[in-house]
């Protein structure tokens, strides 16, 4: 949870109080050179270095990362079989994204995780009757539960039990 604040809350706004501040937004450029630009404008020397360093550190762990969330999923899906031949086409696609131009990579890498909803979609559509029942059951559950309980204090007093000890500065 606190990833998702991090990077979208802090990271993502002062970066853009940097480009904003620093004045380079004028100069047409995008991306990682449009933020790379103003933070070495803004700190000069260093700035550069650090936007470096976060984008290399960024893109290895992503990488990682989906690397790893694929795998399970198609291990999942298709068994353990596929682990090999998953990791070859991994490091394929990896190569390919290295070297294709940016654009490009970015349209497919775009129209890839767009069609990662497919697959739920489908399932949600499946599941939808599943989903009708439970929440029926769980509603009349519910309304059971509420129908057991007492109307109000006088009448949970009335089931024979002793009344609560009042309690006066912490003792009884």
């Amino acid at each position: 949870m606190w990833e998702v604040f991090i990077d979208t809350l802090v990271i993502c706004t002062m970066t853009a109080l940097v480009i904003l501040v620093t004045g380079v937004l004028q100069t047409g450029q995008t991306g990682a050179e449009l933020t790379s630009n103003a933070f070495a404008t803004g700190l000069p020397g260093l700035g550069g270095w650090i936007v470096l360093l976060s984008i290399v550190l960024f893109s290895y762990t992503t990488m990682l990362t989906w690397n790893f969330y694929g795998e399970k999923s198609w291990e999942y899906a298709f068994g353990r079989r596929v682990i090999l031949p998953y990791r070859i086409m991994f490091i394929a696609v990896l190569y390919l994204g290295a070297i294709g131009g940016l654009t490009t990579v970015w349209d497919i890498s775009d129209t890839l995780n767009g069609l990662m909803a497919a697959p739920n979609l489908i399932a949600l559509l499946l599941l939808a009757g599943v989903l009708v029942r439970e929440k029926t059951q769980y509603l009349q559950e519910q309304k059971a539960a509420l129908k057991r309980q007492p109307k109000d204090a006088d009448a949970a007093q009335a089931d024979d039990e002793p009344p609560p000890k009042e309690i006066h500065g912490g003792r009884p």
